[in-house]
């Protein structure tokens, strides 16, 4: 499914620019969205189910944690929070998943 959304780009002003798009109002996918964040789309997949909001949202939340000293830390507590909420459902499959997007996330965030 190719979702579209239109947005001001204020906060993604500089990846634009580096895809030399106008910057002034864009149409994006979601997807669009999720590759200009530098984390993995399971990531993203991940904060969306923990904080209850739609991807291109998650995406830019996961923009801003990821620049914050303490960005890192966050993205693996919200992580760690989706497993343990598997966990306590009994969904063992979907948090044997999380824990290999966990994996992934620390071994580029070291």
């Amino acid at each position: 499914m190719n979702r579209t959304v239109l947005f001001e780009p204020d906060n993604f002003k500089r990846h634009l620019s580096l895809l030399e798009l106008d910057t002034e109002a864009v149409v994006l996918t979601v997807e669009d969205c999720i590759g200009l964040v530098e984390l993995p789309e399971e990531v993203i997949e991940a904060i969306a189910e923990q904080e209850h909001i739609p991807e291109v949202v998650a995406a830019e939340l996961a923009e801003y944690l990821i620049e914050r000293p303490d960005g890192d830390i966050r993205i693996k507590a919200i992580i760690q929070e989706d497993i343990q909420r598997a966990i306590r459902n009994k969904n063992y499959r979907h948090a044997s998943l999380l824990v290999g997007v966990l994996t992934r996330f620390i071994e580029i965030h070291k």
